[in-house]
């Protein structure tokens, strides 16, 4: 994995098939940046993520939906409240998972599920579901991100 800052924005890469939980370290590190230098972070996240949803969207999806709510949080708020470490374990969890090896949930999927309104406990769902939640919700929280960060550009 690589993350360096470069004329205010971020550039990512990360080999091997674990991408989805270095997003976090992404965003930590584009967390001081202007709105631009965020929102290059952001589509640098969209991709990774983009590319995980399509990748293991699975019929666990309809059911993962149900047990989710609101994001009560952008990314930039869900590092700082879990810490990038934290927010890298539920991430890997949920794609180690999704891939069909077997993981134990972190300690942090709680914390997570409390921060994005989910609603229904983690531990109600099946491995599959509980990864697949994790994922959609994610996207929830990175879409309310964009969002608020292309608002912020327009003002």
């Amino acid at each position: 994995m690589a993350l360096e800052a470069e004329g205010g924005s971020v550039v990512y890469e990360a080999p091997g098939e674990e991408r989805l939980g270095f997003v976090a370290y992404l965003l930590a590190a584009s967390s001081p940046l202007g709105s631009r230098g965020r929102l290059e972070a952001l589509d640098a996240v969209a991709e990774v993520v983009d590319e995980a949803v399509a990748k293991y969207m699975s019929p666990s999806y309809v059911e993962a939906l149900q047990a989710l709510g609101y994001p009560l949080v952008d990314v930039y708020e869900l590092v700082e409240a879990m810490g990038a470490e934290g927010l890298e374990a539920v991430l890997s969890y949920a794609e180690k998972t999704l891939r069909g090896e077997r993981a134990d949930a972190p300690a942090e999927v709680r914390i997570y599920a409390d921060l994005l309104g989910w609603t229904r406990e983690p531990e109600e769902l099946s491995p599959r579901v509980l990864a697949s939640a994790i994922l959609i919700s994610f996207v929830a929280s990175l879409n309310r991100t964009v969002n608020e960060a292309i608002e912020a550009q327009d003002d």
